[in-house]
């Protein structure tokens, strides 16, 4: 990310403002993705080290350290499974399990739909992901040149600890009743009953990225990623009917460049704060 840094200061003093546009765009799509595989990561960690059971972990390969263009064909070229469909059923689940069984999810406690998503959204691993939006396929010989496919057995031991700290969360850390692991037991079940011998990790769009982490910090964040992103998306094109590489640019746009790069300077900044505090206490 530091050649990008370095291109929007030599463009800048070129006098070429709108590429510099379309270099911070490339930076927060850099930093989004490094943040969500990171929290994927963690979260699928985390749920490694504060398990008891006896069940040996498998935490898959990191796939968005390694992301390419045959992959990005690959799955654009098939129908993928809607995560937010995924997710909102898993939820759902959660929910009427917690009216059933009383999982002190009263009044006193305010649980609802939306704090199962917020709960959801900050514990969210690896496993869980490719469990809730990946793609099936019979053999690996088609993809294993650009993507590691995972067998689904190998997600059950992270999922279930996943969804066991989900339960565990909206329970504010007290101790899990027979019902509960009954339940967990059960869902991790419904949600690995596939009928594919692999499950392909999906490849998000840049938008889905900002928006999640967007949506994760949304009371914290000054302004919002997806605003950057989709206000640049206009500076990202270049000027064929003039000709020009490096277009005439006035005082107002480097005035207005100045201010834009102040409020993206301090919404990322709060990006990796929030991140850090979040995923890195200890």
């Amino acid at each position: 990310m530091e050649s990008i840094i370095t291109n929007i200061d030599v463009l800048a003093d070129r006098g070429s403002i709108p590429p510099c546009y379309r270099e911070l765009r490339k930076l927060l799509e850099n930093l989004s993705w490094s943040v969500f595989d990171d929290l994927l990561f963690i979260n699928a960690e985390y749920a490694t080290i504060y398990d008891d059971s006896s069940v040996p972990a498998h935490i898959p390969p990191r796939p968005f350290l390694s992301a390419n263009q045959q992959w990005y064909d690959w799955v654009r070229g098939r129908q993928t499974p809607s995560f937010e469909t995924q997710r909102s059923q898993l939820r759902d689940r959660i929910y009427d399990h917690s009216t059933r069984s009383r999982l002190s999810y009263d009044d006193r406690y305010g649980i609802t739909k939306g704090t199962i998503t917020e709960v959801l959204k900050t514990n969210l691993s690896y496993p869980l992901y490719i469990a809730l939006a990946g793609l099936k396929v019979e053999t690996t010989e088609s993809v294993e040149s650009f993507v590691t496919p995972v067998n689904p057995t190998h997600l059950k031991p992270g999922v279930r600890r996943t969804i066991q700290n989900v339960v565990r969360s909206l329970k504010e850390g007290r101790r899990l009743g027979q019902l509960d692991e009954e339940f967990i037991d059960t869902l991790t079940d419904e949600l690995l009953d596939i009928e594919a011998n692999y499950l392909v990790p999906p490849f998000p769009s840049n938008n889905h990225v900002i928006g999640y982490l967007d949506s994760l910090w949304h009371h914290e964040l000054p302004s919002r990623l997806d605003d950057f992103y989709g206000e640049y998306s206009f500076f990202i094109h270049s000027y064929p009917s003039s000709w020009q590489i490096y277009p005439h640019s006035s005082i107002l746009e480097f005035k207005i460049l100045a201010h834009e790069i102040d409020r993206f300077s301090h919404a990322t900044s709060t990006l990796i704060e929030q991140y850090l505090t979040t995923y890195h206490r200890n």
